[in-house]
């Protein structure tokens, strides 16, 4: 055999390999081409092809796929127990498996299904969190709860999926045991304050949702008083009051806070501005004053009384009229910073 003729075959079976070793490109083509145009009769020999020579559970899910939706149901129940027996912790499988059950009126041997996934769950939480999010998805929200309690069940210590719970919960229109779990995130780790009052400020209109909105005033007042020193839950109340639009209960409690931690002001100043912002001038000005009460040694004494006679402005150049010695007044104050 001559040289050409060694090097002619070496190629030729270096080709043979790369053809065993991943998919033809045709078969690849016209497999997704057919499906993405619905054309599921035509795709189903490609993946079919696919799925057995490789084993890839891309190719598996559109051959089932492909199947389904021509309604071969006993055939999508064939490959997916195979694909399971495989693959035991392939919960995508299950999915697909139960699809089937559920298409062809088996509605309990799908609820076997989902609650054996639930049942045999690790304590792993990206597990844990994927299978509550694939409930979720499917608009199956009590299996997605009982998935996440079991999760706390199984994960003792460290995060115990409160946002999770409190998200189903609000899908199953229990507002009480959504705000608890919200709640609940702060006693994880206080560090989730503001986490805590972004979510509850896109689950709760202040303005148009009252039962809610007295639940979370109820659950806050009852962990003030079971922990006291807990200072999450009383900077909690203060911003209740400010989504509530109360601010003189606003400036009332972060006062009282602001006293039992020394804050020398810092509370009481925060809440003034969002009083000011919001053209509560009574309870802004009561907020500055209790500042400038404090005296020098406040930081906040001097934007205090500059922002308290800014208010006093505002108030006085509102009015229809003022007298001129009013203005002057104010004039001397203003020039005194």
């Amino acid at each position: 055999m001559n040289l050409k003729l060694i090097l002619i075959f070496v190629c030729l079976l270096s080709t043979a390999k790369i053809s065993l070793a991943q998919p033809g490109d045709n078969d690849t083509k016209l497999a997704a081409y057919y499906y993405d145009k619905g054309e599921f009769a035509k795709a189903e020999p490609y993946y079919e092809k696919l799925h057995k020579q490789y084993k890839s559970k891309s190719y598996f899910e559109r051959y089932f796929m492909c199947l389904f939706y021509q309604q071969k149901y006993e055939t999508c129940e064939e490959i997916a127990l195979k694909q399971i027996k495989r693959d035991p912790l392939d919960m995508d499988s299950k999915f697909l498996l139960a699809m089937v059950y559920e298409e062809t009126n088996r509605e309990n041997e799908a609820d076997a299904l989902y609650k054996g996934m639930i049942d045999d769950l690790d304590p792993v939480q990206s597990r844990i969190d994927y299978l509550g999010n694939a409930f979720k998805q499917r608009g199956k929200f009590e299996y997605a709860l009982d998935t996440y309690l079991k999760g706390r069940e199984l994960m003792k210590n460290g995060y115990t999926f409160q946002l999770e719970l409190a998200d189903v919960y609000g899908q199953l229109n229990q507002p009480e045991k959504m705000i608890e779990e919200y709640l609940n995130l702060l006693d994880y780790s206080p560090s989730y304050l503001k986490t805590v009052q972004t979510y509850l400020s896109r689950v709760i209109d202040f303005a148009e949702e009252p039962a809610k909105t007295d639940a979370l005033r109820v659950q806050l007042l009852e962990r003030i008083q079971k922990y006291p020193e807990a200072d999450h839950y009383n900077e909690m109340l203060i911003w209740f009051y400010l989504q509530k639009k109360e601010f003189s209960g606003a400036v009332i409690q972060a006062k009282a806070f602001d006293k039992r931690k020394s804050l020398n002001g810092k509370k009481v100043f925060e809440v003034a501005q969002v009083c000011q912002l919001n053209k509560s001038y009574e309870a802004a000005s009561k907020a500055y004053q209790y500042i400038i009460e404090l005296g020098k040694t406040s930081p906040y004494y001097s934007m205090a009384v500059e922002s308290g006679l800014k208010i006093e402005f505002t108030i006085l150049t509102d009015r229809a009229t003022w007298s001129k010695d009013e203005m002057s007044l104010l004039a001397k104050n203003m020039k005194m910073l």
